[in-house]
């Protein structure tokens, strides 16, 4: 709909959310014999609240909700960053779908995602903090774009750790982007959010308690990935760095989680990107929440940034600072509420640890001994590699396995 902004008639939005919902939620369908076919199925883990395996491939349903949506809502013609958009979410999305198949490990996805914000920088989709010609306001800018599109993409990963916590969330935030985009007259953001708020709920059909599917990392950084593009290419009516804060809100309990996480294991001396219950719905569920409930209270903290978002988009600089003010205080006495809050542990966890240990324990020593041995590297150098890579695998395993007893 190549329409001046002022004439966008709310069908538009609508009609793409509605249109996102629908392919979503039938695509949802589609994908679960197919990923069991594939062999695409999520094996139950320490850190995961369900106790069966579920395919995997939900995040096609999800991408198959934004692209259906977009066309639903009437096309879109897009410029240069929002094509570099778009190509960004299909690179992560196939990152994440051969991570999905084979592993290949947090710092190839940290890369990829940081490859494709910087394209996504260099055609125009950029945080700004500081407004100046300068090459210092340059370079903070520029650090902040990086820092922003590594950092929700992942951060959505690392919150899709219970049934319906990052669909719901991420449909909350993806839905207050949308709001925005309508109140600031800006059409081509407000069909795409809308389209993807549709994605993620049409996928939450499916991925509520008990999941029949789980997006996997391909929906994950393809879906990080969309919302962090969306986020920035917001125009809202407030100068920065407030305005920066719009975005910041929008997605801000896939930002307080991964904090929270990350100051968790810095604090216990363990690696932050090893997984673990220690993530709020976790703490929630040791607080005696159940699953639903407990991705339900992050749907309701996101509802209530996303007004925060809306609140700052519209208010006046005085009014904004007021509210930014307030949600941080807010989020820092929740940081510190959280941080003393026991972590979950699945039933029967500490037993299955316990006897999963010492074959995990005999396996490292074996793989380290062979290493050890310079014939393997002279004689199979790949073979050595894939070694040297599945014993750091185990051994993280283990430090896992070791937590939980």
């Amino acid at each position: 709909p190549a329409l001046p902004a002022e004439e966008v008639p709310l069908r538009l939005p609508l009609s793409a959310l509605g249109g996102g919902f629908a392919a979503a939620a039938v695509a949802g369908l589609v994908v679960r014999p197919v990923a069991r076919r594939l062999g695409l199925v999520a094996r139950p883990r320490l850190w995961r609240a369900g106790a069966a395996a579920v395919p995997l491939m939900g995040g096609v349903a999800i991408l198959a909700g934004l692209g259906a949506g977009v066309l639903a809502g009437g096309g879109l013609a897009v410029g240069p960053a929002g094509a570099v958009a778009a190509v960004g979410v299909v690179v992560l999305a196939v990152v994440g779908f051969l991570d999905d198949l084979t592993g290949l490990g947090p710092w190839t996805r940290l890369a990829w995602s940081a490859a494709a914000g910087a394209a996504a920088w260099l055609l125009g989709l950029r945080a700004v903090v500081l407004v100046g010609d300068g090459a210092l306001d340059d370079i903070v800018n520029l650090a902040v774009t990086a820092l922003w599109f590594v950092g929700v993409t992942h951060a959505i990963n690392m919150l899709d750790n219970m049934d319906g916590s990052a669909s719901g969330v991420a449909a909350v935030s993806a839905a207050t982007i949308a709001v925005v985009a309508v109140l600031s007259g800006q059409w081509v953001v407000a069909v795409s959010a809308s389209a993807l708020t549709g994605g993620c709920l049409g996928y939450l059909v499916h991925n509520v308690h008990p999941a029949r599917v789980y997006m996997g990392d391909l929906g994950a950084l393809s879906l990080g990935f969309a919302l962090a593009a969306l986020g920035l290419a917001l125009r809202p009516g407030q100068t920065p760095p407030a305005s920066f804060f719009v975005a910041v809100f929008a997605l801000g309990v896939p930002i307080f989680d991964t904090a929270l996480v990350s100051v968790s294991r810095l604090r216990d001396g363990r690696p932050v990107a090893l997984g673990g219950t220690d993530h709020a719905a976790h703490r929630l569920r040791a607080r005696g929440l159940g699953v639903t409930a407990s991705a339900a209270s992050l749907w309701g903290a996101q509802a209530m940034l996303g007004l925060a978002a809306v609140g700052v988009a519209v208010s006046g600089r005085g009014g904004a600072w007021v509210i930014i003010a307030a949600v941080a205080l807010g989020g820092a006495a929740a940081l510190a509420w959280f941080l003393r809050q026991p972590t979950w542990r699945a039933e029967g966890s500490q037993d299955a640890s316990a006897a999963l240990l010492p074959p995990v324990d005999a396996a490292v020593d074996s793989l380290r001994s062979l290493l050890d041995s310079a014939a393997l590297w002279e004689s199979d150098p790949a073979a050595a590699r894939l070694a040297e890579e599945t014993m750091h695998r185990l051994a993280r395993t283990r430090d896992a396995l070791r937590d939980e007893t």
